[in-house]
């Protein structure tokens, strides 16, 4: 009883629910994130539940992609000990499904752009971060991947940094380009 008007009193503050698209491109980490996410501010008694979170379908897990949005909903605390629900929208990468990141980052009130480091900025990716400037939303950049450029490309520390540079100043002109569009 006292879990459920706990929860009921935060669901019921709209002030305390946050709603935040994860996007990125296709098979750029976006479901991974939240399942290491869901993972570790819930605990499971069944791991596998946490390793594939956000994918549901048979089609989902088998293609290892997402086809449609879906929201994991994590209970967090801010610094001072007040409870807050954090709403996570899981988007499909793949552009065709972009209709579905549209609506997603709509209405949300930030996002976390995920980026591959060895693939780089590609097409979801740039979609999703002029949208996002479009709707002036916040935004955190999640470089994932390091681990690739150095384990299966080979790249040196130095050669890693100036990877990480290029993608920056690739975002930055995207976003000043948008910037002078609207």
């Amino acid at each position: 009883p006292k879990g459920k008007i706990f929860l009921k009193k935060i669901i019921s503050g709209r002030k305390k629910i946050r709603n935040v698209s994860i996007v990125g491109h296709l098979h750029h980490g976006k479901s991974s994130l939240i399942n290491c996410l869901v993972s570790n501010v819930h605990s499971f008694i069944d791991e596998s539940l946490s390793s594939r979170f956000s994918d549901f379908s048979f089609f989902e897990r088998k293609e290892e992609f997402s086809l449609h949005i879906s929201i994991a909903t994590l209970l967090t605390c801010d610094k001072n000990g007040n409870s807050h629900i954090l709403a996570l929208i899981d988007n499909p990468g793949h552009p065709d499904f972009f209709d579905q990141t549209i609506t997603s980052m709509t209405f949300s009130e930030g996002s976390i752009l995920v980026i591959d480091l060895s693939d780089g900025i590609l097409l979801g990716t740039e979609l999703s971060l002029r949208y996002l400037t479009y709707l002036d939303l916040p935004i955190i950049l999640v470089l994932n991947a390091f681990d690739r450029l150095i384990i299966e490309i080979g790249l040196s520390p130095k050669r890693v940094r100036k990877k990480i540079i290029q993608i920056l100043d690739e975002l930055n002109s995207i976003i000043q380009e948008c910037d002078s569009e609207f």
